[in-house]
């Protein structure tokens, strides 16, 4: 061999180691720039190969030793069997095997996905394996919250469908039975059986308030509050709703910013959890209302799905009773969901908790733990707003009259039965229509002066908005109440109603009625 030959094969294992060496290198840099944890194992599940990654999380785990060479179960005992189940198919059918187990040790609990593929040696044979494993636990968490939300948007719909027929029937069943004990003395049985029926049926509206708060669809009168001012009065009312055995406790930050809510809601959303908390303490305990002014980050909102980001104030009631497992707490929201027994809870409290926090446009969150009682913050929109007075309810002292002639509309017979009924007796000359289409037709038989239409707005056929732009085709200037199960600003949102439209809420009083009609008239 020429000396020429010999130095270009001499340079061409040169070229080949160095292109090895620059393989090799490129290899562990690859393996160890990872953030996902990879080991390698031959048959015996003996580590040949482990990256950065892998040695971190050991170290995490409180594990000290050389992880290369150790054998994979001794090395990690508490492994689920089903890892050794994944490797014996990869070695005996060369598969590649996805598995996503749950770990725990000492106090480490995860989720790892991974994904474990065959390596082969010059004749086919598998003689190691390649693992890459991916932590998964906040993914997981965060999709059971998001089926979590969806699940409890759907519920919601339910229950403001279910409350807005409610809402009908106890309109129609409270009227009627005003009615009735009108005609009747004082003094008989049947009055008293009336009167337990319309007492009745104000716990029923009750209830259907709960519904309609947890679907979002209450009617809040939200005002500019300072939350350092509404504590103390809420600390008296939880103060008597709880027993002696159990210390109160309630702490406002100084300088608390301002937020508008409806005061009477977050006082009976304190109660709840309150009554809840004293609940878990049988044998008496510690209660903790608190309230602090707070920075949301964006983090904290990747982390919460539904929490908003900006300058909150946190309302939280801490307790020291027995506390929840994971399983409680994934349902705890959920109406008619209680862990207490039968009769002694409805299940709608902490729906009802949800729903006005969400309505309040704020988030709540839960921390707790068997034995170590719970923690319920709620987070709410700071207001720049300056503190409104409360608000003062003007009383009924009569019942206004008169003689107009009024247009009612409603899909439901036995509420158009009772406004019909209301206003007759109150001197009205009453026309009437099951839906818009129908109205339509009644009021082209007017000849005279039609003074007013009272609507539902959800109706068959046609609804109560496009009634009303049709009737003022012809009658420009008529005015129009509108009336409906669904509260006002559910409306509103939804586009089909104007803020400024004069609106009654089902279920109502006679009086609210009569005194609502004569304001439209003479106005």
């Amino acid at each position: 061999m020429s000396e020429s030959t010999r130095t270009s094969a001499r340079a061409d294992r040169l070229c080949v180691e160095e292109d090895l060496r620059y393989s090799e290198a490129t290899y562990h840099t690859t393996i160890e720039a990872m953030h996902d944890m990879l080991h390698v194992v031959d048959r015996d599940l003996r580590i040949v190969l482990c990256n950065t990654a892998f040695r971190k999380r050991l170290k995490e785990l409180g594990i000290d030793e050389e992880p290369v060479g150790a054998q994979l179960f001794e090395l990690m005992p508490f492994l689920p069997p089903g890892i050794r189940q994944a490797y014996d198919r990869v070695f005996s059918a060369g598969e590649v095997v996805t598995t996503e187990n749950r770990f725990e040790h000492n106090e480490h609990r995860w989720i790892a996905e991974a994904r474990r593929t065959p390596i082969r040696d010059a004749q086919g044979r598998v003689v190691r394996a390649v693992a890459i494993i991916r932590d998964v636990t906040e993914r997981r968490r965060l999709e059971a919250e998001l089926i979590q939300a969806t699940k409890m948007e759907s519920v919601a719909r339910l229950a403001g469908g279910i409350a807005h027929d409610f809402n009908n029937l106890m309109t129609a069943i409270s009227a009627h039975a005003g009615f009735a004990l009108r005609t009747i003395a004082p003094d008989t049985p049947a009055a008293d059986d009336l009167e337990q029926v319309i007492e009745a049926t104000k716990r029923a509206a009750s209830l259907t308030r709960q519904l309609l708060a947890f679907s979002r669809r209450q009617v809040l009168e939200p005002r500019s509050v300072q939350l350092a001012d509404l504590l103390p009065e809420t600390a008296r009312l939880v103060r008597r709703a709880v027993p002696e055995s159990i210390g109160l406790v309630t702490d406002p930050d100084p300088g608390l910013w301002n937020v508008k809510i409806d005061p009477t809601q977050i006082e009976q959303v304190l109660l709840i959890l309150a009554v809840n908390a004293s609940d878990a303490m049988p044998r008496g305990g510690s209660l903790v209302i608190e309230a602090v002014n707070t920075i949301v980050d964006e983090q904290f909102v990747a982390e919460h799905p539904g929490a908003t980001a900006g300058e909150l104030v946190c309302l939280s009631v801490t307790d020291t009773g027995v506390g929840m497992n994971e399983e409680v707490m994934a349902h705890l929201f959920e109406p008619f969901f209680t862990t207490k027994e039968q009769g002694k809870g409805s299940g709608l409290g902490l729906a009802t908790v949800y729903g006005t926090v969400k309505q309040h446009h704020g988030y709540i969150t839960v921390e707790s733990a068997p034995g170590k009682g719970s923690t319920f913050r709620i987070y709410l929109p700071r207001t720049l707003e300056p503190v409104e007075p409360s608000r003062v309810v003007a009383t009924i002292d009569a019942l206004p009259r008169g003689t107009e002639t009024i247009l009612v509309v409603e899909d439901e017979p036995a509420v158009r039965r009772a406004i019909v009924r209301i206003l007759r007796r109150l001197g009205y000359t009453i026309l009437q229509a099951a839906n818009g289409e129908q109205a339509c037709g009644v009021a082209e038989q007017v000849q005279g002066p039609l003074h007013l239409v009272v609507t539902d707005v959800v109706m068959p056929v046609m609804g109560g908005v496009e009634l009303s732009r049709k009737l003022r085709e012809r009658r420009p200037d008529l005015p129009v109440l509108f009336v409906s199960a669904y509260p006002k600003g559910s409306l509103t949102e939804d586009g089909e109603l104007d803020a400024d439209a004069p609106f009654l809420r089902k279920p109502f009083e006679p009086e609210t009625l009569a005194v609502m009609v004569r304001r439209i008239l003479d106005s």
